[in-house]
């Protein structure tokens, strides 16, 4: 499967009422989102897959698609990333699975300030990529990188969305992101790897999300992961990255490849923080 990249532009028709805001949202779930349902097992809804993907940055259907799909055909970056998923799908030894490049919203001022104007979500079955078309190539590269990491591991510990404990999504992030600091460098590392010190981590890991670690599903590990309601910003997210970073540095032997069949327990364990 890999990249896709599809040429359609959701829009008015020219007809009387096609460029109502109803219109071109029911216009955007049937061409652009619908498509991704065929993947699942559990197929969701149309209407709740739409409002869930707006959510984590799919561009408006009122917003610059065609100068999305443009820029990034003639600027190569398409091709670009198909062949980084062929390099790291061979490496991994990853899932075949379709890889969904979209615009994202260039509206959403907190997602782009949080996110650096790109963000994924993955699944077992698919993984959605929602970027800013003018960003550099290598940021591309190392969103890909990470949520394609993310795909890899779910087949590993052939886990999904609803057995995922919390210590898992926490170690998934840090592998994930350990793959981009590889392949591209420390300076295409998540805003969020420096957000926070290993020692300011470990004290909220102690306190907090140690005795949390085995809640399962993913849906349930938000509060954790961004923080918010007393918890400091993404600290679930960097904490992960410095638990598997102190694990890599113990155990040098593994490959990353190696690194994604490591249950997370164990992961936890060699690393050297508290269990």
């Amino acid at each position: 499967m890999g990249i896709i990249l599809n040429d359609i532009i959701p829009e008015d028709s020219g007809k009387p009422g096609t460029d109502a805001p109803e219109f071109l949202l029911r216009n955007q779930a049937e061409t652009v989102c619908e498509p991704m349902l065929d993947h699942f097992k559990n197929r969701p809804y149309l209407i709740g897959w739409h409002q869930y993907l707006l959510g984590q940055g799919l561009r408006r259907p009122d917003g610059d698609w065609q100068g999305f799909y443009r820029k990034m055909t003639k600027s190569g970056a398409a091709d670009e990333l198909s062949n980084h998923f062929a390099r790291f799908k061979k490496y991994w030894k990853g899932p075949d699975i379709p890889v969904y490049l979209l615009p994202i919203d260039m509206e959403n001022e907190e997602l782009l300030k949080r996110l650096n104007r790109k963000n994924g979500v993955t699944f077992p079955e698919c993984i959605v990529l929602f970027v800013d078309e003018t960003l550099p190539l290598p940021a591309m590269k190392a969103l890909l990188t990470h949520e394609y990491n993310h795909a890899c591991r779910l087949m590993a510990q052939n886990n999904d969305e609803a057995s995922v404990t919390l210590l898992e999504s926490m170690v998934m992030e840090g592998l994930a992101e350990a793959a981009v600091k590889k392949a591209l460098g420390e300076k295409e590392l998540a805003p969020w790897t420096g957000l926070h010190s290993k020692e300011k981590c470990m004290e909220w890991w102690d306190n907090v999300l140690r005795r949390e670690r085995r809640i399962k599903n993913r849906r349930h590990h938000d509060h954790f992961m961004y923080g918010g309601d007393g918890l400091p910003p993404m600290i679930g997210y960097a904490a992960g990255y410095h638990l598997v970073g102190d694990y890599i540095k113990h155990t040098p032997e593994h490959t990353g490849r190696a690194r994604l069949k490591v249950p997370a327990e164990k992961i936890l364990q060699e690393s050297g923080w508290p269990h």
